[in-house]
C-alpha cells in the first residue's frame, strides 16, 4: 500500500500496517525516551519515531490516531503528558527549523557580503598595480630629464 492511498485507508488497514508485535517494543522504548525532561534527548527519540515509522511505511499521524482509536480515555493523565510532550517537541523543533534557516540566510549573507570585499580588493589591488605602473614610469621619466639637465648643464658651463 503506497503512502498516499494510507490517508484513505481504513482504521483496521492502518493497524495492519502497523502490527503490535512487529513495532511494539521498539515504539514503547522510543516513546519511553520522548517524556525524556532533558529536550535533545527527547527531540532525538522524536525523530527517531519518525524514522521507525517512515520504514515501515507509516506516518506519525497514524500512529497518534491508531493510538486514539485503542485508548478509550484520550484525557488519560498519561496520554495528555504524552500528547503535550509531543507538542513541546514539536514546538522546539519548529523552533529549530526556524533557526537553522535563520543561520542559513546570515551564512548566504555573509557569502555574499565576503564576496563583495573579494572584488573589492582585487579592483583596488589593480588599481594599486597600474599606480606602481605609472610611478615606475614617472620616475623613469624624471631620471631621464634629470639626466638631460645635467648634459645640458654642463653643455651651457663649457659655453660660458
Amino acid at each position: 500500500m503506497n503512502r498516499n492511498s494510507s490517508h484513505h485507508s481504513h482504521p483496521a488497514a492502518q493497524e495492519e500496517r502497523l502490527p503490535a508485535t512487529r513495532l511494539g517494543a521498539k515504539l514503547d522504548k522510543i516513546l519511553a525516551l520522548c517524556d525524556s525532561p532533558h529536550a535533545g534527548e527527547a527531540l532525538a527519540a522524536l525523530r527517531a519515531l519518525r524514522t521507525v515509522l517512515q520504514a515501515d511505511g507509516a506516518s506519525l499521524a497514524e500512529l497518534l490516531q491508531r493510538a486514539v482509536v485503542e485508548r478509550p480515555d484520550p484525557l488519560s493523565p498519561t496520554a495528555l503528558h504524552q500528547a503535550a510532550t509531543l507538542l513541546t517537541l514539536q514546538r522546539e523543533m519548529l523552533h529549530l527549523q526556524q533557526k537553522n534557516m535563520q543561520l542559513q540566510n546570515e551564512y548566504l549573507l555573509q557569502q555574499r557580503e565576503a564576496r563583495h570585499w573579494r572584488i573589492t580588493a582585487e579592483q583596488r589591488n589593480d588599481r594599486l598595480s597600474k599606480t606602481i605602473a605609472e610611478r615606475d614610469r614617472l620616475q623613469l621619466f624624471l631620471n631621464d630629464m634629470a639626466e638631460k639637465i645635467n648634459t645640458l648643464s654642463l653643455s651651457l658651463r663649457h659655453l660660458g
